[in-house]
């Protein structure tokens, strides 16, 4: 995962292995959606409704992974493609726990942590190196602010969410944490 980070133009290329070690990381586990945490993060790991307000992990012109905000304000995500390990490392930083004060690193919530991330102009610069970068698609996978659809991430709408267990098993190897449904 570190190497395909470092090297994003070789993505394809080991994407048929990245699944191979997924299956072997992940735990027997059928559910649809897993919770998992650490000291520092949780997060829900589950089905993300691609046509709501989301933001994206997104590397060229492919869909990684989309975060959509909880009534709580945590998240969820969904993987569609095998993560680096920078969509690792998007992934548990923007589903940091609060801290003493209650707060996200001075936002409210997860999400506002996220819609804070997704804004900045290092997303940009990611994007044009061809690196993975964070996206908010506020009317959903592909459609713009007018409403109208955008190619190709619109056709990606129906890309089938990598399973729960997998995803899991994947963070399992980049950090120790735990597992549950509550």
């Amino acid at each position: 995962m570190e190497y395909i980070a470092e090297h994003p133009e070789e993505r394809s290329d080991y994407e048929g292995a990245l699944f191979a070690l997924m299956a072997k990381s992940a735990p027997l586990d059928d559910r649809e959606a897993i919770e998992a945490e650490s000291e520092d993060w949780w997060i829900e790991i589950g089905p993300v409704d691609l046509g709501a307000d989301i933001i994206t992990i997104q590397q060229n012109a492919d869909l990684i992974a989309a975060i959509c905000r909880r009534p709580d304000g945590t998240l969820r995500t969904a993987l569609f493609r095998p993560p680096n390990a920078k969509v690792v490392e998007y992934l548990l930083s923007l589903a940091a726990k609060p801290g003493p004060n209650g707060l996200v690193n001075l936002r409210e919530n997860n999400w506002e942590l996220d819609l804070d991330a997704s804004a900045g102009m290092g997303n940009v610069y990611a994007d044009q190196a061809g690196q993975a970068y964070l996206s908010r698609w506020e009317y959903g996978l592909g459609v713009s602010a007018l409403g109208e659809p955008v190619a190709p991430w619109y056709d990606q709408r129906s890309i089938t969410p990598i399973p729960a267990a997998l995803v899991v098993g994947t963070v399992g190897t980049s950090t120790p944490f735990k597992t549950g449904l509550k």
